[in-house]
């Protein structure tokens, strides 16, 4: 897990290099996503050839949980910001969605028919059944390791839970 943790960093430091910029600042909704949630992110990331990157490496399991924390508050921002604040999740619906965004990025989210849905008050479990299966290519391609992600987010979103994370973090 350790290693599938810091490749995960390693991957999100390439992409801050690169000028990938975070979301708006946060409106609503829980800045922390459950283990649950992590584990879909952590387990997800591969190895990719990655450009000098300003982290000492190899990265201590210290560093590597603190950057995936702030990382997680960017894509929790990202959602928070254009999810109306009258949308209530528990946290497994939340994190599902933060895990989500942590694969799509958050001009998508901010354009996905999923998010505009939910606004438009439309059942949670019904969209994300309906929607998420959909983000699994790439190039149009549908891609196995996406398939199994989505699948693991869906069936985490459609997981009851009675902590609720948006718009009030309990």
């Amino acid at each position: 897990m350790v290693q599938i943790l810091c490749t995960y960093l390693l991957v999100l430091a390439a992409s801050a290099l690169h000028g990938v910029q975070a979301a708006p600042a946060a409106l609503a909704g829980c800045s922390t996503i459950n283990a649950a949630a992590l584990n879909i992110i952590q387990t997800a990331k591969t190895l990719q050839t990655l450009p000098d990157i300003p982290f000492k490496l190899p990265l201590t399991q210290t560093t590597a949980e603190q950057l995936l924390k702030q990382d997680v508050v960017t894509y929790t921002n990202c959602v928070s910001s254009y999810l109306n604040y009258n949308i209530v999740l528990n946290e497994n619906q939340w994190g599902a969605l933060a895990s989500w965004e942590s694969d799509v990025g958050c001009s998508s989210v901010r354009s996905s028919t999923l998010l505009r849905r939910l606004n438009a008050g439309q059942d949670p479990n019904t969209v994300a059944g309906q929607e998420l299966p959909t983000w699994n290519k790439v190039n149009g391609v549908p891609m196995v390791a996406l398939i199994h992600r989505r699948a693991a987010e869906l069936t985490l979103f459609q997981t009851a839970s009675t902590k609720e994370a948006h718009p009030v973090c309990k």
